[in-house]
């Protein structure tokens, strides 16, 4: 059975509505992982690796495939322009945003930013 990320997206709006700190920061984790989740199935399907040693990485499940992720995003896709945006940065740079609250959201006891 395949699984559609978008689901995870789904989840997270809902969780995000409860006024619970577990359920916000839930919806922070499940957001990130659907948008990470479906950058990196993108860049595995159209096979846009760096390099040999780029592609290993993404295509593991160690952590360092998120950051792998995030760089051909940044390096690769930078150049394609889609009106005065840079699409490529842009995904990395709200993949970053994102990594960096999920973070915050899992490990931090103290995170008040539940609502942003």
């Amino acid at each position: 059975m395949n699984f559609d990320w978008v689901d995870y997206y789904t989840l997270a709006c809902e969780l995000a509505l409860d006024d619970s700190p577990a359920k916000k920061r839930t919806s922070i984790n499940r957001s990130y992982y659907s948008a990470y989740c479906i950058a990196r199935d993108f860049l595995i399907e159209k096979k846009a690796y760096l390099d040999k040693e780029n592609k290993t990485k993404i295509n593991s499940k160690k952590s360092e495939a998120h950051y792998e992720v995030r760089r051909v995003y940044k390096e690769l896709y930078s150049k394609h322009k889609r009106g005065n945006k840079k699409i490529g940065r842009n995904i990395f740079k709200k993949l970053n945003r994102l990594r960096d609250k999920r973070n915050d959201a899992d490990y931090e006891l103290k995170f008040s930013n539940l609502d942003s």
